[in-house]
C-alpha cells in the first residue's frame, strides 16, 4: 500500500487512502494526524491552512481574547489621601483604599525616604463610610475645600478619587466642609492607627522594654476618639498580654486596652464623625 509523509511527521507516515475523502476531510484527517505527533506541531503554516475557516475563525478570536487587557464594564474606584507636610514627623502620608477590596494600602514616611507602600486591611464598613463620603464630595468632580484664608500651613491635603479613566481630585490646606472634614479626620486616624500598630511591632521586637511606652500613646489616642478600627491592635495586644518576658505593667496595661477595644462602642461607624468614645 502506498504511503505518504504528512508535513513534520519523520518517522510516522499518513494513509494514502485517504485521497477518498472529500478535500476538506482529507485535510482535517491530516492535521488530527500531524497533532497526534508528541509535542507542538512543527509546520504551523501547515496546521493554519489545514483547519476550516471558521475554526480559524474561532480562534482568531480567542486569541484576540487573551490578548487583550482584562476590565469590568464598570471598573472599581480608588480612594487616595495623600499629605505632604515638610519639617514635620511624618512629612508623607498616602493612603489608598479600593472600592471593592478589604485589602487598602498605606506608606508613612519621610520625603527623603524610600517610597514603598504597606498593605493593611480595613472593614467593609470603614470603607463604605469612606466612599459614601466621597459620593457626597461629587467624587472631588470641580470641587474646591480651601478656605482660602491667611492661616498656618498644616500640610498640603489631598483627596483623589479614580475609576478607570475617569479621575477628579481636590487639594486643600484647610477646610470647613462638614462631610470633607469627617473624611480627613478617618484618613487621618487610619494614618494614626498604622503607625501604633508599626510602633508596637517594633517595641515586641527590638525593645521590650520600651513596649509600655508605646501603650500609653495608644491609650491616649483611644481615649481621644481618633482611631477608627482600633480593633486592628489587637493582634499586638493579645500578644503583649501572653507574653512573660514583657514587663508586667505592660501586660496588664496591653490586656485592659484589649478588653476595652473589644468592648467599644466604637464599633458603630456613626459614631466616628468626631464623638469621642466614653
Amino acid at each position: 500500500m502506498n504511503r505518504e509523509r504528512a508535513p513534520g511527521t519523520a518517522g510516522r507516515t499518513f494513509r494514502s487512502d485517504t485521497k477518498n475523502l472529500a478535500p476538506t476531510e482529507r485535510k482535517r484527517a491530516r492535521l488530527q494526524f500531524t497533532l497526534s505527533f508528541e509535542g507542538p506541531c512543527p509546520n504551523r503554516s501547515h496546521c493554519a491552512r489545514a483547519l476550516a475557516p471558521e475554526v480559524r475563525l474561532l480562534l482568531a478570536f480567542a486569541l484576540f481574547l487573551s490578548l487583550a487587557p482584562v476590565s469590568s464594564p464598570s471598573g472599581s474606584a480608588v480612594f487616595t489621601y495623600r499629605r505632604i507636610f515638610k519639617s514635620s514627623t511624618p512629612e508623607f502620608i498616602e493612603i489608598k483604599i479600593d472600592e471593592n477590596s478589604d485589602k487598602a494600602s498605606y506608606e508613612i514616611r519621610q520625603l527623603d525616604e524610600d517610597p514603598g507602600a504597606t498593605p493593611f486591611e480595613i472593614s467593609p464598613a470603614l470603607r463604605q463610610k469612606i466612599f459614601e463620603l466621597t459620593a457626597q464630595l461629587n467624587h472631588f468632580s470641580g470641587l474646591d475645600l480651601d478656605i482660602h484664608r491667611k492661616i498656618a500651613n498644616l500640610g498640603e491635603k489631598t483627596f483623589r478619587w479614580e475609576r478607570g479613566s475617569e479621575a477628579h481630585e481636590v487639594k486643600f490646606n484647610y477646610t470647613v466642609n462638614t462631610a470633607a472634614s469627617q473624611l480627613l479626620q478617618l484618613c487621618e486616624g487610619l494614618a494614626r492607627q498604622q503607625e501604633l500598630v508599626e510602633l508596637l511591632q517594633r517595641r515586641i521586637k527590638y525593645d521590650r522594654l520600651g513596649v509600655n511606652d508605646a501603650l500609653l500613646e495608644l491609650e491616649t489616642d483611644l481615649s481621644k476618639g481618633v482611631l477608627p478600627e482600633p480593633q486592628q491592635l489587637l493582634p499586638q495586644l493579645d500578644q503583649i498580654s501572653g507574653d512573660y518576658r514583657f514587663v508586667e505593667i505592660a501586660r496588664q496595661r496591653a490586656r485592659a486596652l484589649a478588653e476595652r477595644v473589644r468592648h467599644s462602642s466604637r464599633a458603630d461607624l456613626g459614631g466616628m464623625s468626631g464623638t469621642k468614645s466614653p
